[in-house]
């Protein structure tokens, strides 16, 4: 068991001397829940939310621009195939980077919380990852803190075979035109 819980406000309401996590980007998307429709070998929603949410926050380059990364992966298959479908790296990578551990030292960051395989509070999971997500922005992530984290994505999924996929770009500025 688990909760989590967040404040939504606009500007208006926030105190301009506070440092916040403002949500620059958002997308979601949902694939057929009939499993013999989809290829469980493709994250095709989360590819679709992901795009959503980039091209509202002005990534072009996510590997490059996204610091921080909170990728909701309930099994080790859908964090590596989560890391390409994100853009963070190609399909040939993924293997070579987790087996020389090399992925662990470049940008973004993914799950310095530990991810959901670590602590999987299951009704809040997405939900927490937006949390840890908006922690790093606001240098507020203690232990677990990305050294100047300014952009971050959180990224949640559920159904029996991650069918729905909801990705935020957080950062620690608001854009000028959101």
């Amino acid at each position: 068991l688990g909760a989590c819980a967040m404040v939504l406000a606009s500007e208006d309401y926030v105190d301009p001397n506070r440092k916040v996590a403002w949500i620059n980007g958002l997308g979601w998307a949902a694939d057929s829940y009939y499993l013999g429709n989809r290829n469980l070998a493709e994250l095709g929603s989360l590819k679709i939310a992901a795009d959503k949410a980039y091209r509202m926050a002005g990534i072009d380059k996510p590997a490059e621009q996204i610091d921080v990364a909170e990728i909701c992966g309930s099994t080790a298959y859908h964090e590596l195939a989560a890391y390409q479908t994100l853009g963070f790296c190609g399909v040939e990578e993924v293997a070579k980077l987790v087996e020389t551990d090399e992925y662990f030292k470049r940008k973004p960051h993914v799950n310095p919380s530990g991810g959901i395989t670590s602590s999987n509070p299951h009704a809040a999971s997405g939900l927490v990852r937006v949390a840890e997500a908006a922690l790093q922005v606001m240098g507020r992530a203690e232990k677990r803190q990305v050294k100047n984290a300014k952009n971050a994505l959180a990224h949640g999924a559920g159904g029996m075979c991650n069918q729905c996929n909801c990705v935020l770009v957080l950062a620690a500025n608001r854009l000028k035109n959101g």
